[in-house]
């Protein structure tokens, strides 16, 4: 009897771990819906900016701005940035003051103190690399289709006034990469198992923090709501993840 026990345990256990693989491997996509629609809103979008019909595009800005607002608070995201705020305001507002005083060298001082202050707190933007990948080929698309081809034009025509304006085949080429680029990390965080509004959480905040913490240096302050700890946390704390 003991030895028929031990065997009917060790099938057991060879049955739940061959299920726990098939449910790892497997990763079963999260919140599809939430994420096809926000996929679907920006490829109507797109579309109603690219026919350039005033109506529609007007009315598709609308809705979009309506979403994204609505997004932005269900996600946190926009509750995040009230609070870092107050902190920011104050950063400005000094920096400010000190460029009445000793001139542009207060913007390089303030720029300092912030990359001081915020320094461990970069350290988090290694945790997102999808993140990092989706906003630095947006950033090479707009070096690629914009900015090149805007020096271009300044260089070959010195000391005249002229005007660039993208062609239209840069606008479709931009817009669909970039839809595509939108996909593809929805599909890689839905399928990794990440919940939508987190998702939107980091997509919102990711260049909206980058920034804060190159102008917000008051973190160093140790005043309730002003402080890096009280508006973002200890410094290993990710200000990224969802909070509920």
């Amino acid at each position: 009897m003991p030895c028929s026990q031990e065997l009917w345990r060790n099938g057991v256990r060879l049955v739940e771990a061959e299920l726990n693989e098939v449910q790892e491997a497997k990763k079963e996509p999260v919140d599809k819906g939430w994420y096809s629609y926000f996929l679907w809103v920006n490829w109507l979008v797109t579309y109603a900016t690219l026919r350039q019909d005033s109506i529609q595009m007007l009315i598709a800005s609308v809705a979009y701005a309506l979403i994204t607002f609505y997004v932005a608070c269900r996600s946190k995201s926009l509750q995040f940035c009230l609070k870092m705020l107050p902190g920011v305001l104050l950063s400005m507002f000094l920096a400010l003051k000190g460029f009445e005083l000793i001139g542009g060298a207060a913007f390089g001082i303030a720029l300092i103190a912030a990359l001081y202050s915020n320094r461990k707190r970069f350290k988090m933007y290694g945790k997102y690399k999808s993140f990092m990948a989706f906003y630095g080929a947006l950033v090479l698309m707009w070096i690629g289709f914009v900015g090149i081809p805007f020096i271009a034009l300044m260089l070959g025509n010195l000391g005249q006034n002229v005007t660039y304006t993208t062609p239209r085949w840069v606008d479709i080429t931009w817009s669909i990469l970039t839809c595509l680029a939108l996909w593809w990390l929805f599909h890689r965080e839905q399928t990794n198992g990440r919940r939508f509004w987190e998702t939107m959480r980091i997509l919102y905040l990711f260049p909206i923090v980058f920034a804060i913490l190159l102008i917000d240096w008051a973190t160093l302050i140790p005043i309730k709501f002003i402080s890096g700890k009280s508006a973002l946390g200890d410094d290993e704390h990710d200000y990224f993840a969802w909070e509920s």
